[in-house]
């Protein structure tokens, strides 16, 4: 009798054994995409995706299975999403995504703007904006007004696409004072619209100009 519970005992533990055994794996596989999250493509340019490899937890390479999806419009500014997706032999799916911002970069953008939009207690002012000599991935735009005033702005293409300004505030003969400036641009980079804060003489303001190529 003793002899037939242990046997029943054993019979049961290498059945849940069994089991266990018959669930399989269910890690998915990681892609690798060689490239940032975001990852800038010159507006105009003929940029290949980004590509991807994929390996499931037996290190099985799983690359040539990877499906991927979207694309991208290289003469529209924007941020376009991409997708990779694969599935293992347990049918497990890895997925992985990334953005590809198509931006024009400061040389495609140089040339003469004219303001058509009121900022109080901004600008009145011709834009010209042009790259920086010492710095290819950095814009210039010096803002020509009554007077004979001239203010330069400076802003910084980061790899995300994005332009960036490189220093703030931006201070002015000691009153007028930018707190904040965002640039954004009409699909073909013809218009540009300037988003700004600052101080003048003691009062606070914030505008939005757009410019138009000439």
């Amino acid at each position: 009798m003793e002899g037939f519970k242990t046997r029943c005992v054993v019979g049961i533990l290498l059945g849940f054994i069994a089991l266990a055994g018959c669930k399989g794996d269910t890690h998915p596989p990681v892609i690798r995409v060689s490239a940032l999250d975001t990852t800038l493509v010159p507006l105009h340019s003929n940029t290949p995706l980004p590509s991807a490899t994929a390996f499931d937890r037996e290190d099985l390479d799983l690359s040539s299975k990877i499906i991927t999806t979207g694309t991208y419009n290289k003469d529209s500014i924007g941020f376009y999403p991409i997708q990779y997706e694969v599935t293992d032999a347990e049918g497990n799916v890895g997925r992985a995504t990334c953005t590809i911002s198509v931006m024009a970069t400061p040389s495609q953008l140089a040339a003469d703007y004219n303001r058509y939009t009121d900022c109080p207690n901004s600008y009145v002012a011709i834009i010209h904006i042009y790259p920086d000599i010492w710095n290819s991935n950095q814009l210039v735009m010096a803002a020509f007004g009554d007077g004979g005033y001239n203010d330069t702005f400076e802003f910084d293409l980061l790899p995300t696409g994005i332009y960036k300004p490189s220093v703030l505030p931006i201070i002015f003969y000691a009153t007028r004072i930018v707190t904040d400036l965002e640039l954004s641009f009409s699909s073909d980079g013809r218009i540009i619209t300037l988003d700004i804060e600052g101080v003048n003489n003691g009062t606070a303001y914030q505008c939005t100009s757009i410019f138009t190529r000439r």
